[in-house]
């Protein structure tokens, strides 16, 4: 079954100026589509330490209240970013 949708897809793909543009736009009418879709990929990418809670939370289209309410609900630990060596150093220096 895949396999015939696979031909269609690739020649849909050559419509747009570029296929980044493709997935964007097929990410975004799914996502109207299936919301839960957004807030599964933003979970995926916040496991992976990929983006931040904050834009975790925007990508879900959520508060990050609501959005550590969905991790909590599915057990998902929140992450204590530290930083590096220097990040912790400029934010010292903010501080001061």
């Amino acid at each position: 079954m895949t396999e015939i949708l696979i031909e269609p897809f690739s020649k849909l793909v050559e419509i747009y100026n570029s296929p980044e543009e493709f997935y964007k736009e097929a990410f975004y009418s799914l996502s109207i589509t299936q919301p839960e879709v957004k807030i599964n990929f933003a979970i995926y990418l916040y496991k992976e330490e990929i983006v931040s809670l904050e834009k975790a939370s925007e990508i879900a289209g959520m508060s990050i209240f609501e959005f550590k309410e969905v991790l909590r609900i599915k057990n998902i630990e929140l992450k204590t970013y530290i930083g590096t060596p220097e990040d912790i150093d400029k934010e010292i220096e903010l501080l001061k």
